[in-house]
């Protein structure tokens, strides 16, 4: 591994651990079950192919479409609020919501892992491009996006495997 490989790992290793004392969400990530054990069974529930991994590439399909469905019932309510004169109908834009996250949270099953896992990955990512908040020269540089960029060119088998299974809510393998 090059010098600079290793920076980056450190800075990367100390992002993560600044994200999790600062969210006190220990070695394991936050513990989200009320979302993990609860939602997850109710989207099993309703998209009971999803219990099998033999299906990944329709599930993952189905994921992606709905969520960009999905997203575009909100942006198609708010673009009627705000460019049409219609008024807002909250409780419908809360609906609307409420399926991106069906989505969200079914990608997740297809994907075995949970919504914190995204989270925190999400914060990382961002902890990196913005280091001291939102600036437009942070913006333009995009930072994480280089250090992305060195972690895809590295030899496979520096890597763990990102192979995606089917998990079910008890963390079990589908």
């Amino acid at each position: 591994m090059e010098k600079s490989d290793v920076a980056l790992e450190q800075q990367l290793l100390l992002i993560s651990e600044s994200i999790r004392a600062e969210y006190d969400c220990g070695a394991e990530g936050i513990n989200l079950p009320v979302l993990y054990d609860w939602y997850s069974k109710e989207v099993l529930r309703t998209a009971p192919k999803l219990k099998s991994a033999e299906n990944f590439e329709s599930n993952l399909n189905l994921a992606a479409m709905g969520l960009a469905g999905e997203c575009g019932e909100v942006v198609d309510l708010i673009k009627k609020h705000q460019h049409h004169g219609v008024e807002l109908n909250r409780e419908k834009l809360l609906q609307e919501a409420g399926d991106v996250f069906w989505y969200l949270q079914y990608l997740c099953l297809v994907l075995g892992v949970q919504l914190d896992d995204i989270a925190i990955q999400n914060v990382r990512k961002l902890r990196l491009r913005y280091p001291n908040g939102f600036n437009t020269k942070d913006s333009i540089e995009r930072k994480d996006e280089a250090v992305h960029d060195t972690e895809q060119a590295r030899p496979s088998g520096s890597q763990e495997s990102s192979d995606p299974v089917a998990v079910s809510p008890d963390g079990n393998e589908t």
